[in-house]
C-alpha cells in the first residue's frame, strides 16, 4: 500500500468522505424536528401519512408513516417520519373513506389519524438503551398512539406488504413448530421480531455477551421490512 501512492490517497479519501458524510447526516437527525419544536408532549393532533412498514406485536401494531402532514392547533407541519401505535381490538379492519368498505391497513395507504404526540425520552442512566438516539438516527422524532384512524388512499405497495406478510407467517410457523419459547427466540434471531423474546433470556443473552446473535432490523425502509 505504501509503495502505491495513489491507492492509498483513494482510500483516505474514501474514508475522510465516509466520516464527514456520516457525520453530518447523524448531526442532521440528531436536530429537533419541526413537530418536537411546535408541539408538547401529549398534545392532540391529527396526521395523514403513507405508511412504509408495518409491524405486528402481541398487544398493538406499529406503522412507520412518512410523508406527513401534522395538524396542530391552526398549524400545518411537516414531519418526515413518525411512529404510530394502534391498539390492537377484535377487530383489525379500518375504514377505507373512498368506498367506505372496512380493509386492513397495508404497506402503501395513506391513513389519515389522531391522537397523543410523544416524544422519545434519553436514557436515565449511563449505560442504558438510549430510546432518543436510536430512533433519531433514522430519522424519527416523535410517535402517536392512535385514537381514530382512516384508511385515505388504499394503494398498496404489493412487494414490500408481500414481504411483510411474508414475514409474519414465518414466525407464526416457527412459533407453531417450536413454541412459544423457542418459536419467538428464532424468529429474534432470523427475523430481528424480539417482541415476544423472553425477558430473561433476553437479559442472559446480553449479559453473555452474545446480544448480537439476536438479529438487528435494518433501518433503510427501501430495502427492508
Amino acid at each position: 500500500m505504501v509503495k502505491r501512492p495513489l491507492c492509498l490517497a483513494a482510500v483516505l479519501l474514501i474514508g475522510i468522505q465516509a466520516v464527514l458524510v456520516g457525520g453530518f447526516r447523524i448531526a442532521k437527525d440528531l436536530k429537533a424536528s419541526p413537530l418536537e419544536l411546535a408541539a408538547e408532549d401529549r398534545d392532540v393532533i391529527s396526521l395523514a401519512g403513507t405508511v412504509s412498514r408495518r409491524e405486528e406485536k402481541p398487544k398493538y401494531q406499529v406503522y412507520y408513516l412518512t410523508d406527513n402532514r401534522v395538524r396542530l392547533e391552526n398549524q400545518i407541519i411537516e414531519e418526515s417520519k413518525i411512529l404510530v401505535y394502534v391498539k390492537r381490538e377484535e377487530s383489525q379492519f379500518f375504514q377505507n373513506q373512498k368506498d367506505q368498505e372496512k380493509k386492513e391497513i397495508a404497506v402503501g395507504n395513506t391513513l389519515y389519524l389522531t391522537g397523543e404526540v410523544r416524544f422519545f425520552q434519553e436514557a436515565s442512566n449511563p449505560g442504558n438503551f438510549n430510546q432518543k438516539f436510536y430512533y433519531q438516527k433514522q430519522g424519527i422524532h416523535a410517535n402517536v398512539w392512535a385514537d381514530q384512524v382512516q384508511i385515505l388512499d388504499p394503494r398498496v405497495w404489493r412487494i414490500r406488504e408481500g414481504l411483510t406478510v411474508l414475514r409474519c407467517r414465518w414466525k407464526e410457523l416457527l412459533t407453531a413448530c417450536l413454541g412459544d419459547y423457542y418459536g419467538n427466540s428464532m424468529s429474534a434471531i432470523l427475523l430481528g421480531d424480539k417482541s415476544g423474546l423472553d425477558t430473561e433470556l433476553k437479559e442472559l443473552y446480553q449479559k453473555s455477551g452474545i446480544g448480537h446473535i439476536l438479529a438487528k432490523k435494518c433501518t433503510n425502509e427501501y430495502i427492508c421490512v
